[in-house]
């Protein structure tokens, strides 16, 4: 029986929707059990959607790229969130209570420029 269970789990098929936070786009993918976070971006990159820099959320866990669906959780009907890689902004220490916290700028100056408005504009 257990063999049997085995052969027809290949077989398998999961209808999951990946939600695209940025496009606010949800799209319907068919994996199997056995398919890796990886094999998910595949799928979505024949789609024509790119998902560089892009992580994958499930029940608000963030998902392994070698971590299959099974592994997961995942089941039919589930929907993924992926989502872009946004850096968080570095503050460095207030030294005391009337200073302006200065952003840590070291990416690019365009960032540093638009930041620094900010700041002056808060005085």
């Amino acid at each position: 029986m257990e063999t049997l269970r085995r052969s027809l789990s290949r077989w398998k098929r999961y209808h999951i929707k990946v939600h695209l936070a940025d496009e606010d786009l949800l799209m319907p993918l068919t994996v199997k059990p056995t398919d890796k976070v990886m094999d998910l971006r595949a799928h979505l990159v024949r789609e024509g959607i790119t998902s560089w820099k892009k992580t994958f959320y499930y029940n608000a866990r963030q998902l392994g790229e070698e971590e299959t669906v099974k592994e997961a959780k995942i089941q039919n009907g589930s929907v993924l969130l992926l989502v872009s890689h946004k850096r968080p902004l570095k503050l460095q220490p207030q030294a005391s209570n009337n200073t302006v916290i200065q952003p840590s700028c070291r990416s690019r100056e365009s960032d540093c420029d638009s930041l620094s408005g900010l700041a002056d504009a808060g005085e």
